[in-house]
């Protein structure tokens, strides 16, 4: 009976939700959402990124199974002073809540967010920029060099920007991987996750060394809702 109110109530704070940002989604992504995130926070749904976005704009996460937390505890290890940092984050998505919650850690810092998807309910502040547009190394709207830090959750093809860009303008990064997209696809030529993840890993660990940001170290979350190294450049002292 507990489990059944719960959907109800998770049901009636999606679709309110919903109703108040009309055309946030499509019609399909819509249904899906509706489907799967009455269940609330399952490891199915937090590994899913569409639901998990709405589920934790809605406060239907809590803490200690919250994939953004996990992933922001990864960077605020790797870099303490993280509040004062310029922050570049790629593949926001449509709820950028990664990059939300990074902006609540900021001092003097200040974010970008790079996704042409992200939400046109969403606006930005003064530490906290929205583009809703791809990263690339030739953008001018963007000092590249002025950046101290990527970071990514989960971009899928993005990987490959993020990794140009730390190499090309010298910045250090925080990336977590995925599945990478449609293996098999004609212009696809990877056949698997393991392989797709395996040359971005490899392809990682190059630019890195080659252009002089010390070494590449893979970490896990080991988290049954993500399983997908965390890989990130570490400068020698």
């Amino acid at each position: 009976m507990a489990s059944d109110n719960n959907q109800i109530h998770n049901c009636m704070k999606i679709n309110k939700y919903l109703k108040k940002h009309p055309g946030i989604y499509d019609d399909y992504q819509e249904r899906y959402i509706r489907e799967l995130a009455s269940a609330g926070p399952t490891d199915r749904n937090i590994e899913n990124d569409l639901v998990r976005e709405i589920l934790d704009e809605l406060d239907m996460i809590p803490d200690d199974k919250n994939l953004y937390l996990d992933f922001l505890r990864v960077i605020e290890q790797v870099h303490p002073d993280l509040k004062d940092k310029y922050i570049v984050e790629i593949g926001s998505g449509i709820l950028p809540r990664l990059g939300e919650r990074i902006e609540k850690k900021l001092d003097k810092g200040r974010i970008v967010l790079f996704d042409p998807l992200i939400s046109k309910y969403k606006k930005g502040t003064d530490k906290l920029i929205i583009k809703r547009q791809q990263a690339k190394v030739d953008d001018r709207t963007i000092n590249w060099d002025d950046v101290d830090l990527l970071v990514a959750l989960k971009p899928c093809a993005g990987a490959d920007s993020l990794i140009e860009l730390a190499a090309t303008y010298g910045i250090d990064f925080v990336l977590g991987l995925c599945e990478g997209g449609p293996h098999g696809d004609v212009y696809d030529f990877y056949e698997s996750d393991d392989e797709w993840i395996s040359s971005i890993i490899h392809y990682a660990k190059r630019e890195v060394e080659d252009k002089g940001l010390g070494q590449l170290v893979k970490t896990k979350l080991d988290k049954p809702y993500y399983d997908y190294p965390i890989i990130y450049n570490r400068r020698k002292k």
